[in-house]
């Protein structure tokens, strides 16, 4: 397991295995992250516990190892097959699963990425045929549908 090595790289920081993890979970949901985002990067920081040099250093370590590619200001995971699994492993795999989509994914981010979360979960609902990836979408557009119903288009 890659991360796994490259936590054990980093032996006075043992922790950063957890970190990694998670930050590419969060990543490959949202696509990209745009590092002059500045409300984006303290949401991932607030909810992983960084400080934002450690989340520099998570950055720079992936980046070092190829599991992401840093464009100018832009960051996402190398290749699409990579976030597809990653996706699909930790958050609908129910042999494998360790992350709550809706919990980890939806509540915090939503508001600030809300259609590369909608597309990245109709992709894996489409290529798992996950049910649950199925009822969350499901039950995200209905809410948007009842919004716009209520309150006109937003977009």
């Amino acid at each position: 397991n890659v991360i796994r090595d490259l936590s054990q790289i980093e032996e006075d920081e043992p922790r950063f295995y957890h970190f990694y993890q998670r930050y590419l979970q969060i990543l490959a949901v949202l696509g990209t992250i745009n590092l002059e985002e500045k409300e984006l990067r303290a949401k991932i920081q607030d909810i992983l516990g960084l400080s934002p040099i450690d989340e520099e250093r998570i950055i720079a370590r992936l980046v070092e190892f190829g599991l992401i590619e840093k464009y100018s200001i832009i960051i996402r995971i190398s290749y699409e097959f990579i976030a597809d699994y990653i996706i699909i492993k930790h958050f609908f795999n129910p042999k494998t699963k360790d992350a709550d989509y809706q919990q980890q994914i939806i509540e915090p981010f939503f508001n600030l990425k809300p259609k590369e979360i909608l597309t990245n979960l109709a992709e894996v609902e489409f290529k798992s045929e996950s049910l649950e990836a199925r009822k969350l979408l499901q039950r995200k557009l209905n809410e948007l549908r009842r919004a716009i119903n209520q309150e006109g288009n937003l977009f």
